[in-house]
């Protein structure tokens, strides 16, 4: 398996009520233009061809961009919440893409119903950051991964948008917002990631 360094802009993977989904739903709008570009460097590194496994998929993105633009590719849509699932199985419906794509719930700490070796493509788009055992992940990517195949990884670099969301928060609750249990800029330095994939 080939890895390229490319900046694009708990034990088990944390449940996502309707609300969060539904704010995801805003963000993931927001990210189109990363989206697209994570869709176009796996078909320009399949030949707009094979199979990709998407994790941490959220509702949808970039799985529907790769359903909508490749439709030789074979895309298998994931995340750990099957609320996410569930979303991105009704907006697929809702873009008429419901056909070209499987939904799958899966926690990218434990692929064991994944056979090794299965995938061209892997894509993991801002999801790196959830598993509690970021080793254990890498791991099993890299064993879901055919030979020869391209990991597309995307993180958070910098989210400025936080601090004006925590600096009204703290406004209208009287007191500062607890802190997130997960740490979206925990993987923005490159040796966050790059190690264990060179591991």
């Amino acid at each position: 398996m080939r890895f390229q360094h490319r900046a694009l802009a708990a034990s088990k993977a944390p449940m996502f009520d309707e609300k969060v989904v539904m704010l995801y739903g805003l963000v993931n709008q927001n990210l189109i233009p990363m989206w697209d570009r994570v869709a176009a460097t796996i078909a320009e590194e399949s030949s707009g061809s094979g199979t990709v496994l998407d994790l941490a998929s959220g509702p949808g993105n970039p799985s529907l961009q790769l359903a909508a633009k490749y439709p030789e590719l074979k895309v298998t849509c994931t995340d750990a919440s099957p609320d996410m699932v569930d979303k991105a199985k009704a907006l697929a419906e809702q873009k008429g893409l419901a056909g070209r794509l499987d939904f799958k719930v899966l926690d990218m700490q434990d692929l064991s119903s994944v056979e090794t070796d299965s995938f061209d493509n892997v894509s993991v788009c801002l999801g790196f950051m959830f598993p509690a055992d970021l080793k254990k992940s890498v791991e099993e990517v890299y064993r879901v991964t055919k030979p020869g195949g391209t990991l597309v990884a995307t993180v958070w670099r910098s989210m400025d948008w936080t601090n004006v969301v925590r600096e009204i928060m703290g406004e209208l609750l009287g007191h500062p917002p607890p802190t997130p249990a997960i740490n979206p800029m925990s993987l923005r330095e490159d040796e966050a990631l790059d190690a264990p994939l060179r591991e």
